[in-house]
């Protein structure tokens, strides 16, 4: 990490983050960076006056987490933090009611997620949630929604997700997402016309 001097410096841990499989790191306000492992770790990291600092988040929160890969990191307006495992869904922690629950594929439930295996999380400009999955495509809710809606794969419809693997999400302008992908490259979703394509490189 490097200082208020420009100088590299390691961070030695408590929590032994400088021996720690670090999944993701999400910025967050006053300079605190959240720190995701994948042994479950959930921290906040600065660099305070050229000293690091860490500061613990109540056990609500990293008690459910403890042995879990982390692998995405979001607040969403609300102040909720979405942090998704791999393998166990997504978890939504509302630091106001201090209460953490988890969002987990349920094979009776239609509105639930595709699969327990998130790999991203994101926030559009509207206000939904999106969740990318190993290998399972996309699932997305609105505000008003109770349930998730899904982009998946299917090779006998042309016009479905053309990959599975959805390993981070981003919004564009007018309405249209770039899906990147483990092995098929970036894949743009239209969300008014409901169609994707292959976003391909000259290089």
């Amino acid at each position: 990490v490097e200082n208020d001097a420009g100088q590299l410096v390691r961070f030695e841990s408590e929590l032994g983050l400088d021996k720690a499989y670090v999944n993701v790191l999400t910025p967050q306000e006053d300079e605190w960076v959240l720190v995701g492992t994948d042994g479950g770790a959930l921290i906040q990291v600065a660099m305070k006056d050229g000293i690091m600092r860490e500061r613990y988040l109540p056990a609500a929160v990293t008690q459910p987490l403890t042995g879990l890969r982390i692998q995405s990191i979001i607040k969403d307006e609300n102040e909720n933090l979405w942090i998704g495992a791999e393998g166990h869904g997504c978890l939504v922690y509302d630091p106001l009611a201090n209460t953490i629950v988890p969002l987990r594929h349920r094979s009776f439930d239609d509105g639930s997620l595709i699969t327990d295996v998130v790999r991203c999380v994101m926030q559009d400009k509207r206000g939904d949630m999106w969740l990318g999955f190993y290998p399972s495509g996309v699932c997305y809710a609105s505000k008003q929604n109770t349930g998730f809606d899904k982009l998946i794969p299917d090779p006998a419809n042309p016009d479905a997700l053309p990959h599975p693997s959805v390993t981070s999400i981003i919004e564009a302008e007018a309405g249209r997402f770039w899906l990147g992908t483990d092995g098929g490259g970036i894949v743009q979703w239209n969300r008014e016309e409901k169609a994707f394509r292959f976003l391909n490189s000259a290089v």
